[in-house]
């Protein structure tokens, strides 16, 4: 405004400003609306939020009976290759043997051992499908300690495991047995 001094800049200033009293209108109707709002999120601040009920007996005992069906596939999985039984004795120990594992050509061909059982436990066609067939499964067989436990009783889920197509057992039991137990010692 201040450069429109000139007489001949008359109109120029009288667009100029209803321009700038348009924008100042424009400025409050947006400081209200933003003052509107933080109050808005200052009463939402200052409620309480809802307490989380957390999961239903149900739904954590599905979520127990899938974990079990899917260590279950993965066991499966594992019958074809010559890892199942190493993987259940690594699974009992704390820490690693310091035992040699054989000479080159035995180490050579457990590599190529883990290699063919990565591929075979990656595969992740139908997954969800099998992992919801053994969890219904498991559902028909499984037996809990209360109505209010969501941890099935380990002897009720060891008839779900195929003896001669997985035979694997940690300590003495089966797969979903020792599952079932270290669920139960993880609550």
């Amino acid at each position: 405004m201040q450069s429109l001094r000139a007489f001949w800049h008359y109109f120029k200033r009288r667009a100029l400003r209803q321009r700038l009293q348009e924008a100042n209108l424009q400025a409050l109707l947006c400081a209200q609306d933003l003052d509107g709002a933080r109050t808005a999120r200052a009463q939402l601040d200052a409620e309480a939020p809802p307490e989380f009920a957390g999961l239903s007996i149900e739904a954590r005992r599905a979520i127990n009976l899938a974990v079990v069906g899917y260590a279950q596939i993965l066991c499966d999985r594992l019958v074809p290759t010559a890892l199942l039984e190493p993987a259940r004795v690594a699974a009992g120990r704390r820490e690693p043997p310091r035992d040699d594992y054989g000479d080159r050509v035995r180490c050579e061909g457990m590599m190529a051992e883990i290699g063919r059982a990565r591929g075979l436990l990656q595969q992740r066609a139908n997954l969800s499908q099998e992992i919801k067939q053994r969890s219904d499964q498991l559902q028909g067989l499984a037996k809990f300690r209360s109505d209010s436990d969501t941890v099935p009783v380990a002897d009720s889920l060891s008839a779900t495991v195929d003896v001669p197509r997985c035979s694997a057992t940690i300590c003495g039991k089966s797969i979903a047995c020792c599952c079932a137990e270290r669920r139960v010692a993880e609550r």
